[in-house]
């Protein structure tokens, strides 16, 4: 899959450091899955939470029971988190919870991101060094032949732009493809049928 996306020669750079690559992927895995939390919270804040009067409310979200007897199965059900509680703790578990999400994803996502420079920086070193015994091997003719300016900016500038390149197009790959798969889940889970009827409307 990296030969596709990034080449045979540069893929075989960032295999040599597959375990900071993994690491940096799976972070961004969870960074995107804590991302929906947020989203998901404002239903529960506007319909129970911002409700008026001393009435108790309740907190409930969607779910799946799977039952294995006699056959894989499954039914959409609804999970009790909170039961007859008042609006003001309910609003109030509402928003720790928004922030603890946040303040995880933004740990996870630091991570994600140190990970992602380490690979990246340690591919690129490999490749310069690579370049440097290349340019060491070369005869002089080459030298008389070449501009020094356009041998210097094969050797810093697209570098640098390679670098940059690598950790955005395998992160991005996974952080946006998870993220839409994990909304597209939330909103099937909450109401298929006008997930579906809106997606083929579109279409």
């Amino acid at each position: 899959m990296l030969n596709s996306i990034l080449g045979k020669d540069l893929a075989g750079y960032v295999k040599a450091h597959k375990s900071l690559l993994v690491c940096s992927l799976v972070l961004t895995a969870f960074s995107a899955l804590f991302l929906v939390i947020p989203v998901y919270l404002i239903q529960p804040f506007i319909d129970e939470g911002m409700r008026t009067g001393t009435d108790p409310v309740t907190w409930k979200i969607p779910w799946v029971s799977l039952q294995f007897e006699g056959g894989f199965s499954w039914k959409r059900t609804e999970l009790v988190l909170l039961d007859q509680v008042s609006s003001e703790r309910l609003l109030f578990v509402l928003g720790a919870i928004a922030f603890l999400s946040m303040l995880i994803k933004s740990v996870i996502g630091y991570f994600s991101e140190l990970a992602s420079a380490a690979f990246s920086n340690r591919a690129v070193r490999s490749v310069r060094t690579d370049l440097f015994a290349k340019f060491l091997s070369l005869p002089l003719e080459f030298y008389h032949k070449q501009k020094t300016g356009e041998l210097v900016s094969r050797s810093t500038a697209d570098l640098t732009v390679m670098q940059e390149r690598i950790s955005h197009i395998l992160i991005g790959l996974v952080q946006h493809s998870l993220t839409a798969a994990v909304f597209l889940a939330f909103l099937l889970l909450s109401n298929y049928k006008l997930t579906l009827l809106v997606s083929l409307r579109f279409h």
